[in-house]
């Protein structure tokens, strides 16, 4: 899903210490109940639009890690996904609020089946209450038009001259004896009263009006318009909750990086989603239906130091940013173990991997050494000693394991020893001459920003040139075969 190559993942990569394959989960469900807390904490001011994007997927990124700890590699299949979502198919999601932007998850199908995606759109129950706004106005100005039309002062002369006339007609009929008389009075009394009787009809049916009692047609009402201006204003609102957030998020996020290795493996590939909402919120305002695209500024954020960079920027219509985080040595040696011990932790995102086409690779890899690769990994300090020593093996059946060893076994194909100072160097100088200065486009379906070809290759060489020398191939002969295999070793590991 992530276009953007974690940059640590990489390296690691490189030195054949990460042991994770990350693909989407099957014969499971995701439980989003646990979605619910952090909204609360969003409502209640505790964190912000940035943070909350970011707690979000990491809270979805470890529901996958949970279930692939389990062994569960595919996609969801079709009744994972009517278990989550009442249904397949793109009018089957799942929809939160806050209060102010709705949180929607829904399902995607790949080849590996289906996975889970989610985003900010408009708050629901605002556009709703737009048009809840809307229809109470259109009704309104219908009402009062028709309000000005009443006159009721003929009926109330009217029952004034008929009760006036009702009153005389009694009088006279308590003053008369004569039977027949007094028989035609009371004919002309009722026929008064029903008089009345219809006038009151009449002046009822003019209060009604006036009450506000008057059938509306809403068949003349643009409902589509108000429905398009209220998402636009609603894409509007989350914008400038981005524009608030985001100039203090670098010092945030990064300082939840350095509190330790889990809360890096947790929120890491947080900046990445985060990128696409600001990318995804940006494209919903262009594309949106109203003529006069205004209420809104740019997103430019310019933080370095000499272990972290994110910069974010705007070039049209388009969003780009730079980032970079390199860990402390001793942070890094946490990391190094981890990945290790734990094979799905990963700081990389959740996504559905093109699982076929990996263990392609694997399969292809392991061929090359008789069904599968065994190597030695020693990586150790400047005073010789041992940092991680471990035995990783790969092949289709195991995919990818490792475990800690004292001394090499027989049975390998390749011993590799680590000069870690020379390693932490390398990581370094990829980190930031590399990656670091490479712009991405937030855009997942758009390609990166490419640098100068002549540039790149001249600073993959040098690189390339630094760590080689720091890393002790046994027995020697294998030392050619192996540099021929590390991109087929970096693409079977990598997600």
């Amino acid at each position: 899903m992530f276009k953007e190559v974690n940059i640590m993942k990489k390296i690691i990569i490189m030195f054949f210490l990460m042991t994770i394959l990350s693909f989407s989960v099957s014969a499971e469900t995701i439980d989003l109940s646990g979605v619910d807390p952090i909204i609360d904490d969003y409502n209640s001011g505790s964190i912000d639009i940035a943070q909350f994007v970011v707690y979000v997927n990491s809270y979805l990124k470890e529901q996958y890690q949970e279930l692939e700890k389990e062994g569960h590699f595919e996609g969801f299949n079709a009744n994972d996904i009517k278990q989550m979502f009442g249904g397949v198919g793109e009018d089957s999601y799942v929809m939160k609020e806050t209060k102010d932007f709705g949180v929607m998850f829904g399902s995607y199908k790949g080849n590996e089946g289906y996975s889970i995606v989610w985003g900010l759109p408009p708050s629901q129950k605002a556009i709703d209450k737009a048009i809840s706004e809307a229809e109470q106005s259109y009704a309104n100005s219908i009402i009062q038009e028709e309000q000005s039309k009443i006159d009721i002062s003929e009926e109330t002369e009217e029952i004034e001259r008929l009760e006036s006339e009702k009153e005389r007609i009694l009088q006279t009929i308590s003053d008369k004896e004569d039977e027949e008389i007094v028989a035609n009075l009371k004919d002309e009394l009722n026929n008064i009263n029903e008089q009345i009787a219809a006038v009151n009809v009449r002046l009822d049916d003019k209060q009604d009006i006036l009450d506000g009692n008057v059938p509306v047609d809403f068949g003349d009402l643009d409902i589509e318009s108000v429905i398009c201006e209220a998402r636009y204003k609603e894409e509007i609102k989350i914008r400038k909750l981005l524009e608030e957030a985001m100039p203090d998020f670098p010092g945030w996020y990064f300082g939840e990086f350095k509190k330790g290795v889990d809360n890096y493996f947790s929120i890491a590939s947080g900046h990445q989603y985060l990128m696409h909402v600001i990318d995804s919120n940006l494209g919903a305002i262009r594309d949106g239906c109203v003529k006069n695209k205004e209420g809104y500024g740019s997103i430019d954020i310019d933080h370095e130091t000499d272990s972290e960079r994110f910069k974010v920027w705007q070039e049209g219509d388009e969003t780009f940013y730079e980032f970079y985080f390199m860990p402390s040595k001793d942070m890094m040696k946490k990391i190094l173990e981890t990945k290790i011990t734990d094979p799905t932790a990963s700081s990389s995102g959740y996504s559905t991997g093109n699982q076929d086409a990996r263990m392609e690779k694997i399969k292809k890899l392991a061929d090359k050494y008789g069904g599968s690769f065994d190597a030695i990994v020693k990586i150790v300090d400047s005073n010789g000693n041992n940092i991680l020593y471990k035995h990783v093996t790969i092949n289709p059946e195991v995919i990818i394991a490792s475990k800690t060893v004292s001394e090499n076994p027989e049975d390998i194909d390749v011993s590799l020893e680590i000069d870690y100072d020379r390693m932490y160097d390398y990581m370094e100088y990829i980190s930031k001459d590399v990656q670091g200065t490479k712009p991405i486009n937030a855009d997942w379906n758009k390609n990166s920003k490419s640098g100068n070809v002549g540039h790149v290759f001249g600073i993959l060489s040098k690189g390339f040139g630094m760590w080689i020398n720091g890393v002790k191939v046994k027995p020697v002969s294998e030392a050619p075969g192996l540099i021929l295999n590390l991109k087929l070793i970096t693409e079977a590991f990598s997600d």
